[in-house]
Protein backbone atom coordinates (compact mmCIF):
# COMPACT_ATOMS: atom_id res chain seq x y z
CA UNK A 1 0.00 0.00 0.00
CA UNK A 2 0.99 3.72 -0.65
CA UNK A 3 1.54 5.87 1.87
CA UNK A 4 -0.25 9.39 1.44
CA UNK A 5 1.21 12.85 2.63
CA UNK A 6 -0.09 16.34 1.98
CA UNK A 7 -4.37 15.59 2.17
CA UNK A 8 -6.58 18.25 1.97
CA UNK A 9 -7.26 20.36 5.40
CA UNK A 10 -10.93 19.60 6.94
CA UNK A 11 -13.47 21.73 4.35
CA UNK A 12 -11.92 20.37 1.52
CA UNK A 13 -11.59 16.78 2.73
CA UNK A 14 -15.11 16.29 2.99
CA UNK A 15 -15.56 17.12 -0.36
CA UNK A 16 -13.08 14.63 -1.24
CA UNK A 17 -14.08 11.72 1.12
CA UNK A 18 -16.96 8.90 0.35
CA UNK A 19 -19.27 8.14 2.56
CA UNK A 20 -17.02 8.82 5.45
CA UNK A 21 -14.79 6.62 5.22
CA UNK A 22 -11.93 6.69 1.85
CA UNK A 23 -10.79 10.45 1.57
CA UNK A 24 -9.24 11.44 -1.63
CA UNK A 25 -5.83 13.42 -1.75
CA UNK A 26 -7.62 15.60 -4.60
CA UNK A 27 -10.50 14.10 -6.79
CA UNK A 28 -9.52 15.97 -10.27
CA UNK A 29 -6.47 16.66 -12.39
CA UNK A 30 -5.87 18.73 -15.12
CA UNK A 31 -3.33 17.16 -17.60
CA UNK A 32 -2.69 20.58 -19.32
CA UNK A 33 -1.40 20.28 -23.37
CA UNK A 34 -0.90 16.65 -23.85
CA UNK A 35 0.55 15.54 -27.39
CA UNK A 36 -2.07 12.90 -29.74
CA UNK A 37 1.06 11.26 -30.90
CA UNK A 38 2.92 10.27 -27.16
CA UNK A 39 -0.55 8.26 -26.88
CA UNK A 40 -2.44 7.24 -23.69
CA UNK A 41 -1.44 9.33 -20.37
CA UNK A 42 -2.39 8.35 -16.90
CA UNK A 43 -2.67 9.81 -13.54
CA UNK A 44 -3.11 8.09 -9.89
CA UNK A 45 -6.03 9.12 -7.70
CA UNK A 46 -4.60 8.63 -3.57
CA UNK A 47 -6.85 7.41 -0.90
CA UNK A 48 -6.49 6.46 2.11
CA UNK A 49 -9.63 4.78 4.47
CA UNK A 50 -10.00 7.01 7.40
CA UNK A 51 -12.99 5.00 8.91
CA UNK A 52 -13.22 2.48 11.65
CA UNK A 53 -14.59 -0.27 8.77
CA UNK A 54 -13.25 -2.49 6.31
CA UNK A 55 -14.69 -1.17 2.76
CA UNK A 56 -14.13 -2.16 -0.84
CA UNK A 57 -14.72 -0.56 -4.15
CA UNK A 58 -17.96 -1.87 -6.05
CA UNK A 59 -17.27 -0.47 -9.11
CA UNK A 60 -15.05 2.33 -10.58
CA UNK A 61 -16.73 3.62 -14.16
CA UNK A 62 -15.00 5.77 -16.68
CA UNK A 63 -17.22 7.93 -18.39
CA UNK A 64 -16.15 7.11 -22.25
CA UNK A 65 -14.85 4.44 -23.61
CA UNK A 66 -11.94 6.92 -24.39
CA UNK A 67 -10.79 6.82 -20.28
CA UNK A 68 -10.00 3.42 -18.26
CA UNK A 69 -9.36 2.78 -14.36
CA UNK A 70 -7.11 0.92 -12.56
CA UNK A 71 -7.07 -0.15 -9.18
CA UNK A 72 -6.91 -2.54 -6.54
CA UNK A 73 -10.16 -4.57 -5.97
CA UNK A 74 -9.48 -6.47 -2.31
CA UNK A 75 -10.60 -5.10 0.90
CA UNK A 76 -9.31 -1.47 2.10
CA UNK A 77 -8.89 -1.74 5.69
CA UNK A 78 -9.05 1.02 8.08
CA UNK A 79 -5.76 2.96 8.12
CA UNK A 80 -4.80 1.40 4.67
CA UNK A 81 -4.63 3.27 1.50
CA UNK A 82 -4.50 2.81 -2.22
CA UNK A 83 -5.11 4.13 -5.37
CA UNK A 84 -7.18 4.76 -8.81
CA UNK A 85 -5.13 5.11 -11.95
CA UNK A 86 -6.98 6.75 -14.83
CA UNK A 87 -5.41 6.41 -18.38
CA UNK A 88 -7.04 8.64 -21.11
CA UNK A 89 -6.03 8.04 -25.03
CA UNK A 90 -5.95 11.15 -27.00
CA UNK A 91 -6.27 8.90 -30.40
CA UNK A 92 -8.62 11.19 -32.62
CA UNK A 93 -9.24 13.02 -30.13
CA UNK A 94 -8.00 16.04 -30.99
CA UNK A 95 -8.95 19.54 -28.39
CA UNK A 96 -10.19 20.47 -25.50
CA UNK A 97 -11.59 17.55 -22.78
CA UNK A 98 -13.11 16.71 -19.60
CA UNK A 99 -13.90 12.69 -18.38
CA UNK A 100 -14.60 11.76 -15.06
CA UNK A 101 -14.87 8.53 -13.41
CA UNK A 102 -17.25 7.36 -11.08
CA UNK A 103 -16.55 5.69 -7.82
CA UNK A 104 -18.72 3.49 -5.71
CA UNK A 105 -17.87 1.61 -2.46
CA UNK A 106 -18.83 -0.83 -0.69
CA UNK A 107 -21.57 1.30 1.60
CA UNK A 108 -23.46 2.51 -1.94
CA UNK A 109 -21.95 6.01 -1.68
CA UNK A 110 -19.88 7.27 -4.71
CA UNK A 111 -17.90 10.20 -5.66
CA UNK A 112 -16.62 11.27 -9.43
CA UNK A 113 -12.98 11.84 -10.10
CA UNK A 114 -12.17 14.16 -13.26
CA UNK A 115 -9.27 14.81 -15.81
CA UNK A 116 -9.08 17.19 -18.29
CA UNK A 117 -6.71 18.83 -20.62
CA UNK A 118 -6.09 19.94 -24.19
CA UNK A 119 -5.37 17.16 -27.27
CA UNK A 120 -2.51 18.54 -29.28
CA UNK A 121 -3.53 17.32 -32.92
CA UNK A 122 -0.37 14.47 -34.23
CA UNK A 123 0.99 15.71 -37.92
CA UNK A 124 -0.97 13.59 -40.31
CA UNK A 125 -0.05 11.90 -43.92
CA UNK A 126 -1.80 12.84 -47.41
CA UNK A 127 -3.33 9.19 -46.95
CA UNK A 128 -4.79 9.85 -43.50
CA UNK A 129 -6.35 13.58 -44.39
CA UNK A 130 -7.55 12.10 -47.45
CA UNK A 131 -8.57 8.42 -47.03
CA UNK A 132 -10.82 8.22 -50.06
CA UNK A 133 -9.47 7.52 -53.44
CA UNK A 134 -12.37 9.64 -56.17
CA UNK A 135 -10.23 9.08 -58.91
CA UNK A 136 -6.41 8.15 -59.84
CA UNK A 137 -4.54 10.69 -58.28
CA UNK A 138 -7.75 12.59 -56.94
CA UNK A 139 -8.48 12.13 -52.91
CA UNK A 140 -11.33 13.45 -50.50
CA UNK A 141 -11.81 13.78 -46.62
CA UNK A 142 -15.40 12.35 -47.48
CA UNK A 143 -17.29 9.85 -49.37
CA UNK A 144 -20.57 10.93 -47.60
CA UNK A 145 -22.02 14.54 -46.51
CA UNK A 146 -25.16 14.79 -44.51
CA UNK A 147 -27.53 17.88 -44.58
CA UNK A 148 -29.77 16.61 -42.16
CA UNK A 149 -33.21 18.95 -42.40
CA UNK A 150 -33.05 21.79 -44.23
CA UNK A 151 -35.78 24.20 -43.65
CA UNK A 152 -37.80 25.55 -46.23
CA UNK A 153 -36.30 29.36 -47.08
CA UNK A 154 -33.15 28.54 -45.53
CA UNK A 155 -29.58 27.64 -47.10
CA UNK A 156 -27.12 25.09 -45.39
CA UNK A 157 -23.92 24.29 -46.25
CA UNK A 158 -21.12 21.76 -46.04
CA UNK A 159 -17.50 21.02 -47.02
CA UNK A 160 -15.44 18.94 -48.27
CA UNK A 161 -11.81 18.77 -49.22
CA UNK A 162 -9.63 17.17 -52.22
CA UNK A 163 -6.46 17.30 -52.85
CA UNK A 164 -4.07 15.98 -56.20
CA UNK A 165 -1.85 13.54 -55.46
CA UNK A 166 -0.43 13.20 -59.34
CA UNK A 167 2.41 14.92 -61.04
CA UNK A 168 0.26 16.38 -63.08
CA UNK A 169 -2.26 19.49 -63.24
CA UNK A 170 -5.63 18.28 -63.17
CA UNK A 171 -8.88 20.01 -64.64
CA UNK A 172 -12.15 19.07 -62.59
CA UNK A 173 -15.66 19.28 -63.20
CA UNK A 174 -18.76 17.39 -60.95
CA UNK A 175 -22.09 16.27 -62.50
CA UNK A 176 -24.75 14.76 -59.88
CA UNK A 177 -27.11 11.71 -60.26
CA UNK A 178 -30.50 13.79 -61.17
CA UNK A 179 -30.79 17.58 -61.19
CA UNK A 180 -31.57 19.59 -58.41
CA UNK A 181 -31.83 23.29 -58.78
CA UNK A 182 -31.61 23.88 -54.62
CA UNK A 183 -27.65 22.33 -55.10
CA UNK A 184 -25.31 25.05 -55.42
CA UNK A 185 -21.73 24.01 -55.74
CA UNK A 186 -18.38 25.95 -56.02
CA UNK A 187 -15.57 24.01 -56.67
CA UNK A 188 -12.18 25.00 -58.00
CA UNK A 189 -12.11 24.13 -61.91
CA UNK A 190 -8.00 22.48 -61.60
CA UNK A 191 -5.63 21.52 -59.09
CA UNK A 192 -2.07 21.35 -59.51
CA UNK A 193 0.04 18.70 -58.37
CA UNK A 194 0.18 18.40 -54.61
CA UNK A 195 -2.45 21.41 -54.28
CA UNK A 196 -5.50 20.87 -52.04
CA UNK A 197 -8.87 22.75 -52.77
CA UNK A 198 -12.29 22.98 -51.00
CA UNK A 199 -15.67 22.11 -52.26
CA UNK A 200 -18.84 24.13 -51.09
CA UNK A 201 -22.06 22.24 -51.17
CA UNK A 202 -25.23 24.40 -50.57
CA UNK A 203 -28.82 23.79 -50.10
CA UNK A 204 -31.54 26.03 -50.86
CA UNK A 205 -35.07 24.94 -49.88
CA UNK A 206 -37.86 26.40 -51.97
CA UNK A 207 -41.06 27.41 -50.59
CA UNK A 208 -43.37 24.00 -51.07
CA UNK A 209 -40.37 21.86 -51.42
CA UNK A 210 -40.27 18.81 -49.33
CA UNK A 211 -38.76 15.38 -49.57
CA UNK A 212 -35.78 13.35 -49.79
CA UNK A 213 -32.69 15.06 -51.02
CA UNK A 214 -30.75 11.98 -50.80
CA UNK A 215 -28.28 12.22 -54.34
CA UNK A 216 -24.78 11.57 -55.60
CA UNK A 217 -22.07 13.91 -56.38
CA UNK A 218 -19.27 13.16 -58.79
CA UNK A 219 -16.30 14.69 -59.01
CA UNK A 220 -14.38 14.25 -62.77
CA UNK A 221 -11.23 14.24 -63.72
CA UNK A 222 -10.58 15.62 -67.31
CA UNK A 223 -8.93 12.33 -68.93
CA UNK A 224 -10.20 9.45 -66.60
CA UNK A 225 -13.03 7.54 -67.17
CA UNK A 226 -14.18 6.31 -63.66
CA UNK A 227 -14.20 8.78 -60.71
CA UNK A 228 -16.28 7.02 -57.21
CA UNK A 229 -19.11 9.45 -56.39
CA UNK A 230 -19.62 11.03 -53.11
CA UNK A 231 -23.46 10.48 -51.14
CA UNK A 232 -25.04 13.31 -50.18
CA UNK A 233 -27.81 12.49 -47.67
CA UNK A 234 -30.60 14.98 -46.16
CA UNK A 235 -34.47 16.11 -46.70
CA UNK A 236 -36.15 19.11 -47.25
CA UNK A 237 -38.70 20.29 -44.73
CA UNK A 238 -41.21 22.81 -43.85
CA UNK A 239 -39.51 23.93 -40.83
CA UNK A 240 -37.21 22.94 -37.74
CA UNK A 241 -38.68 25.95 -35.40
CA UNK A 242 -41.50 25.62 -33.60
CA UNK A 243 -43.40 26.08 -29.93
CA UNK A 244 -45.33 24.14 -27.28
CA UNK A 245 -48.40 24.77 -29.17
CA UNK A 246 -46.79 23.31 -32.78
CA UNK A 247 -48.21 19.77 -34.21
CA UNK A 248 -46.98 16.84 -33.29
CA UNK A 249 -46.84 13.69 -35.06
CA UNK A 250 -46.89 10.15 -33.62
CA UNK A 251 -48.18 6.67 -34.98
CA UNK A 252 -48.93 2.80 -33.88
CA UNK A 253 -48.12 0.94 -34.32
CA UNK A 254 -44.15 2.14 -35.68
CA UNK A 255 -43.63 -1.26 -37.46
CA UNK A 256 -46.01 -2.97 -39.82
CA UNK A 257 -45.55 -7.02 -39.99
CA UNK A 258 -46.99 -8.88 -43.51
CA UNK A 259 -47.52 -12.54 -43.37
CA UNK A 260 -48.04 -14.85 -46.39
CA UNK A 261 -51.81 -14.19 -45.74
CA UNK A 262 -52.32 -10.54 -45.01
CA UNK A 263 -52.17 -7.93 -47.69
CA UNK A 264 -53.02 -5.00 -45.60
CA UNK A 265 -52.12 -3.56 -42.41
CA UNK A 266 -53.27 -0.06 -40.65
CA UNK A 267 -51.39 2.57 -38.61
CA UNK A 268 -53.34 5.18 -35.90
CA UNK A 269 -51.42 8.67 -36.67
CA UNK A 270 -51.99 10.95 -33.46
CA UNK A 271 -51.27 14.19 -33.38
CA UNK A 272 -50.34 15.59 -29.97
CA UNK A 273 -50.18 18.60 -30.60
CA UNK A 274 -52.68 22.10 -30.39
CA UNK A 275 -51.83 23.18 -34.19
CA UNK A 276 -53.14 21.13 -37.12
CA UNK A 277 -51.17 18.58 -38.35
CA UNK A 278 -50.15 18.52 -42.32
CA UNK A 279 -48.95 15.59 -44.51
CA UNK A 280 -46.83 17.93 -46.44
CA UNK A 281 -44.78 14.70 -48.54
CA UNK A 282 -45.58 10.63 -48.89
CA UNK A 283 -42.70 8.55 -49.89
CA UNK A 284 -42.87 4.88 -50.11
CA UNK A 285 -40.49 1.98 -51.05
CA UNK A 286 -41.56 -0.20 -54.13
CA UNK A 287 -44.23 -2.53 -53.19
CA UNK A 288 -46.02 -0.19 -50.70
CA UNK A 289 -49.11 2.06 -50.70
CA UNK A 290 -50.48 3.68 -47.99
CA UNK A 291 -54.71 5.36 -48.74
CA UNK A 292 -53.17 8.67 -47.34
CA UNK A 293 -53.23 11.86 -49.53
CA UNK A 294 -50.46 15.00 -49.29
CA UNK A 295 -52.09 17.78 -48.07
CA UNK A 296 -54.75 15.44 -45.26
CA UNK A 297 -54.79 17.73 -42.02
CA UNK A 298 -55.37 16.00 -38.70
CA UNK A 299 -56.35 18.51 -35.96
CA UNK A 300 -54.61 18.73 -32.51
CA UNK A 301 -56.04 16.04 -30.46
CA UNK A 302 -57.51 13.84 -32.97
CA UNK A 303 -56.03 11.03 -35.21
CA UNK A 304 -56.79 9.54 -38.03
CA UNK A 305 -56.63 5.57 -39.10
CA UNK A 306 -54.41 4.92 -42.41
CA UNK A 307 -54.28 1.86 -44.16
CA UNK A 308 -51.44 0.37 -45.62
CA UNK A 309 -51.00 -2.19 -48.84
CA UNK A 310 -47.95 -4.34 -49.31
CA UNK A 311 -47.58 -5.63 -53.25
CA UNK A 312 -45.54 -8.92 -52.84
CA UNK A 313 -44.06 -8.96 -56.58
CA UNK A 314 -43.06 -5.20 -56.51
CA UNK A 315 -41.48 -5.50 -52.63
CA UNK A 316 -37.71 -6.00 -52.77
CA UNK A 317 -36.01 -7.23 -49.71
CA UNK A 318 -37.27 -7.55 -46.20
CA UNK A 319 -37.95 -4.25 -44.98
CA UNK A 320 -39.53 -0.95 -46.22
CA UNK A 321 -41.42 2.49 -45.47
CA UNK A 322 -43.95 4.76 -45.01
CA UNK A 323 -41.54 8.25 -44.92
CA UNK A 324 -44.22 11.23 -43.90
CA UNK A 325 -43.20 14.52 -44.47
CA UNK A 326 -45.05 17.06 -41.93
CA UNK A 327 -45.13 20.35 -40.15
CA UNK A 328 -44.14 18.61 -37.23
CA UNK A 329 -41.10 20.85 -36.50
CA UNK A 330 -39.39 18.25 -34.05
CA UNK A 331 -39.55 15.51 -36.19
CA UNK A 332 -40.53 16.36 -39.61
CA UNK A 333 -39.68 13.46 -40.93
CA UNK A 334 -41.07 10.41 -39.89
CA UNK A 335 -41.11 6.40 -41.41
CA UNK A 336 -43.60 3.73 -40.55
CA UNK A 337 -41.31 0.54 -41.14
CA UNK A 338 -42.87 -2.27 -43.39
CA UNK A 339 -41.81 -6.08 -42.68
CA UNK A 340 -42.32 -8.98 -45.05
CA UNK A 341 -42.24 -12.06 -42.74
CA UNK A 342 -42.29 -14.33 -45.41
Amino acid sequence: MIILLNFPVLGEAQQNEVGGALLFESRSFDFGIIEEAAGPVSHSFAFVNTGGRDVFLAYVTPSCSCTTAGYDSGTIHPGEAGEITVTYDPAMLPGQFRQNVLVRVSDKSSVRLYIEGVVKERDKGIDEQYPYFLSKGLQSDVLKVRFGFVAQGERMEKRFALVNTSDREMSLSWSTGFPDPGLKVQMPSSLKPGQEGTVVLAYEIEKGRTGTLDNEFTVSVAGSADSKPIMLEGFAVYTTRGSAHSAALRFAPTVLEFGRLRKWSEAVLYNDGEQDLRILDIETTDGVSAALAKGTVIRGGESLKVKVWMDRKAFQGAKGYVRLFTNDPVRPVREIIVKNNL
